[in-house]
């Protein structure tokens, strides 16, 4: 599976994007660089992945998975413009820097039936490494679903 996805609006023009990211009048934080973010984006994300879909059972199914995403965020504008402040400076939350991600899942699904109530059981497990920061997470689940 493969699938790009772009993100681009813009609500501003070229010489309003200046008032709006002039780094003596406004931090990161203030609501005019905030109001930028809101409404002007471009970026792209890459995701690459395979998934494995087994069968035991008619009741008991085996899922697995490996997923690389990358996102590119290409709005140079306000890259620009916290180049201005300095390290710690708080960026918005609204900006997305550069980031790569592979995520590794396996997940066990079981369906069977008690006392008239369908009931569906899926245990997971999923490891998500952060390239550019060298961090893992390791994420073990448990869901039970009941219904008619």
């Amino acid at each position: 599976m493969v699938k790009y996805i772009w993100d681009r609006a813009f609500d501003r023009g070229g010489e309003e994007i200046g008032d709006a990211l002039n780094p003596r009048l406004f931090v990161p934080t203030d609501e005019e660089p905030l109001g930028y973010l809101r409404f002007n984006r471009r970026s792209r994300e890459d995701v690459l992945g395979v998934r494995l879909d087994y069968q035991f059972t008619q009741r008991m199914n085996i899922l697995g998975g490996f997923q690389y995403r990358k996102f590119t965020n290409r709005d140079n504008n306000f890259k620009e413009y916290l180049t201005n402040f300095p390290e710690d400076e708080d960026v918005p939350i609204l900006f997305r820097p550069d980031l790569r991600t592979r995520i590794f899942e396996v997940q066990a699904i079981n369906r069977g039936e008690w006392l008239g109530f369908n009931i569906v059981i899926l245990a997971g497990y999923r490891r998500t490494t952060i390239l550019l920061d060298h961090t893992t997470s390791n994420t073990t689940f448990v869901r039970a679903m009941m219904g008619f």
